[in-house]
């Protein structure tokens, strides 16, 4: 009987001790795990949002150059007629943009009347005014008289996407709040 109640005392001692050193170690866990969560879940915001802007920065440069171009000031700059003579070096200006995101551009004046269209309009697209300052592009200073409509292919752009960084994965029930603006 000595041998069975040193026993219990060894057995009821050793619980005293290590229960509260199991709930400490219970609670750290759980503490460092939904750390570890919280801090995936920035880290795979802060990957979609450079992801993001690697392709504005892309498709940016690409436009840029285009509407940069001579052929593409003279032809906002000309009157109607002369635009029309010049409507097959826009179409092969634009056709130069290859990028199987982009599914369409149309060209606007300011009052909104489209004055070049090619490829297909989508329910996804950017609006991006055009400013120039002496036949060059400048948002800060230019006139703003014009704007490119572009119609993203949502398809694409995914793909676009998961090639350039694979650890972004698609999302069924995205909030529009937890994302950048494509353009």
């Amino acid at each position: 009987m000595k041998l069975d109640s040193i026993n219990s005392k060894y057995v009821l001692a050793t619980f005293k001790i290590l229960s509260p050193i199991l709930v400490v170690i219970f609670v750290g866990l759980t503490y460092f795990t939904i750390r570890y969560v919280r801090e995936e879940e920035k880290r795979q915001k802060n990957d979609m949002r450079q992801t993001i802007l690697s392709y504005q920065s892309h498709i940016s440069e690409k436009i840029s150059i285009l509407t940069s171009s001579n052929t593409f000031v003279d032809f906002i700059r000309s009157g109607e007629i002369s635009r029309d003579e010049q409507l097959l070096d826009i179409k092969i200006l634009f056709s130069n943009l290859k990028d199987n995101t982009i599914r369409g551009i149309t060209l606007y004046t300011e009052e909104g009347f489209p004055i070049f269209d090619t490829g297909l309009s989508t329910e996804n697209f950017v609006n991006l005014k055009l400013c120039y300052l002496n036949d060059f592009l400048n948002t800060k200073l230019g006139s703003c008289r014009f704007h490119l409509k572009v119609s993203i292919d949502p398809e694409k752009l995914a793909e676009w996407l998961s090639q350039t960084n694979p650890n972004i994965k698609s999302c069924n029930e995205c909030n529009e709040a937890d994302l950048p603006p494509i353009i």
